[in-house]
């Protein structure tokens, strides 16, 4: 709905772009996700009732309405800061990470990726898919919140494999 958004733009220099990607009306639930869980479910149906309600009229805000796992992120680049909150199954997760690395900005090296609902007791395949991927990524939690974030470009020794 573009409550996270929102916060964001009102916490940064309103010249910032912002650009933000959420399912459309025409989501098909059940032919997209197969072990979506209920939680998300309720969360699809909710936000395709009040798509972008907290960020209309930001011109700086630039909404995608699109599945981010069927999304061609091919034509975006060099973005600093990645925020991952969309679908929580393992599946999503994954392809999410994926694309947040190859559209990050390569050449600032505080460039984030941050992930919300880390530990969350609702989505345990999301935080085994962190774990699984701080083998091979500095990931740091957030002790007391369900964030967790890395600086992929930080350490160039470090190979960033996802997968």
């Amino acid at each position: 709905m573009g409550a996270t958004t929102r916060l964001f733009f009102d916490n940064t220099s309103h010249d910032t772009e912002i650009w933000t990607i959420d399912i459309g009306n025409d989501f098909d639930t059940v032919q997209s996700v197969s072990n979506i869980s209920d939680s998300d479910l309720k969360l699809i149906e909710k936000s395709k009732l009040h798509s972008g309600i907290f960020i209309q009229d930001q011109p700086n805000i630039k909404q995608i309405k699109s599945d981010s796992t069927k999304y061609d992120f091919s034509s975006l680049s060099d973005f600093d800061f990645i925020w991952i909150d969309g679908g929580h199954d393992y599946d999503v997760v994954k392809s999410d990470t994926e694309n947040a690395f190859n559209i990050l900005n390569k050449s600032n090296p505080h460039a984030i990726i941050a992930w919300h609902d880390y530990r969350s007791n609702l989505y345990k395949d999301l935080t085994g898919y962190i774990d699984n991927l701080s083998d091979q990524n500095f990931i740091y939690w957030i002790e007391e919140t369900m964030i967790c974030f890395s600086f992929p470009n930080l350490d160039p020794c470090l190979k960033h494999t996802v997968g």
